[in-house]
């Protein structure tokens, strides 16, 4: 086999595998809301208007439209997790610049993070977080009774979202990328081969 084939077709496996190896690490069902409902996930309170919403996405198509109209209303999942092993819990949050709203984060009975007056432009926020039980229940408890809190790409996983996972996202386009030149290299350099050997 030609040498850069044998390259590009490695680099092009170890990408692909790389990628849905980073994509796949979140313990969070659901977390990006693109089933287009609440599916995994547990709403009460007071939630007349929370809705999943292709208004303002961080990544995909949807997100979680926060809103209330009397009072505090509850997103939950419970999940499935190895007890006392440390954990990044980070999740993507913006607004529609509605004033007042509240957001408060809780994991496994423990209050994560408490937010007031969020205002417009997606952060991302990330907690460690040690559960001491395998089925912790991961919680926001939302106010905004005059527009939105959006939420998005919720996560769960053994690694940090922000400098780890995004540097294994650059390696794997990288490697895929070094993939797809490999095979046109090996491409080229067959059809040169074989002009050649016409004349």
């Amino acid at each position: 086999m030609n040498r850069y084939l044998r390259i590009g077709i490695l680099c092009l496996t170890m990408g692909l595998v790389g990628l849905s190896g980073v994509r796949a690490q979140n313990y969070v069902q659901n977390g990006g809301f693109e089933t287009g409902d609440f599916t995994d996930w547990t709403l009460s309170g007071d939630t007349t208007v929370a809705t999943v919403s292709s208004a303002d996405p961080h990544t995909g198509n949807y997100s979680a439209a926060l809103g209330t109209t009397y009072g505090t209303g509850y997103l939950s999942q419970t999940l499935s997790v190895t007890p006392n092993q440390s954990y990044f819990l980070s999740f993507w949050v913006t607004t529609d610049g509605s004033l007042p709203n509240s957001l408060d984060v809780s994991f496994d009975g423990n209050s994560v993070a408490s937010f007031q007056n969020l205002g417009p432009g997606y952060q991302i926020y990330e907690y460690q977080v040690t559960p001491t039980v395998a089925n912790p229940v991961l919680q926001f408890a939302f106010q905004d009774t005059s527009g939105y809190i959006y939420l998005d790409d919720v996560r769960l996983g053994t690694s940090s979202a922000t400098p780890e996972v995004n540097s294994l996202v650059g390696l794997g386009f990288l490697l895929a990328l070094g993939g797809v030149w490999g095979v046109r290299r090996a491409r080229t350099r067959t059809k040169a081969t074989t002009i050649s050997n016409s004349y």
